[in-house]
């Protein structure tokens, strides 16, 4: 999910553009790459049922590597990955885990997913796993995806990271009414997560 729109600063080409539209999805194209496993722990879903659905799908979009659904949610705004780069991700990621779905006081409102991949090989940085962060929102009555900007990711990070003995202010996932407050002071984030046996 997650490093898959963190790709979308990719360009398409003209060559990816006129050569094909109906991409199979990846797993019948490449039936010998085990699919990334995809985690959505239910204390991380939101009470609305109907935002909850949505992240579902980008997961099964993601898992299953279909690469024109997945074009089909991202935002206007946002430039999708070349097909190529998309099946390399997908081919590279072994596991998506979301750790926090958080919720921005605007208007309209919007979400924000906290997701680590986890690959199946060091990347060109010699990483193992990378926290990604994206942004849900309606626009045309639609659900869609982009990246979140760089602002709230730190925000959001730097609060899911914070160790178990830390104050409950510091927006944990998982516990009700905890927010932090972005560098602009201009909006609060908490975590949408059910609260234990809701």
């Amino acid at each position: 999910m997650s490093v898959l729109v963190g790709a979308t600063g990719c360009r398409r080409t003209a060559e990816d553009r006129e050569a094909k539209i109906d991409y199979k999805p990846l797993v019948e194209d490449k039936p010998d790459v085990d699919p990334p496993r995809i985690y959505f722990p239910a204390d991380c879903q939101p009470k609305d049922p109907a935002l909850t659905s949505f992240i579902e799908r980008v997961l099964k979009v993601c898992e299953q590597g279909d690469y024109d659904p997945f074009c089909g949610l991202l935002a206007t705004t946002e430039v999708a990955p070349s097909y190529d780069d998309f099946q390399r991700i997908w081919q590279g990621v072994r596991e998506i885990t979301v750790k926090s779905v958080r919720s921005a006081e605007t208007d309209p409102p919007q979400y924000f997913v906290h997701a680590v991949a986890k690959f199946r090989e060091p990347d060109a940085r010699n990483r193992e796993e990378r926290d990604v962060v994206i942004r849900i929102f309606k626009e045309m009555d639609q659900w869609r995806i982009a990246g979140a900007p760089k602002d709230i990711r730190r925000q959001i990070l730097l609060a899911d990271t914070q160790p178990a003995s830390a104050p409950a202010a510091v927006g944990r996932p998982g516990r009700e009414a905890v927010s932090t407050a972005p560098a602009n002071g201009s909006s609060v984030y908490k975590s949408e997560a059910k609260a234990n046996g809701s």
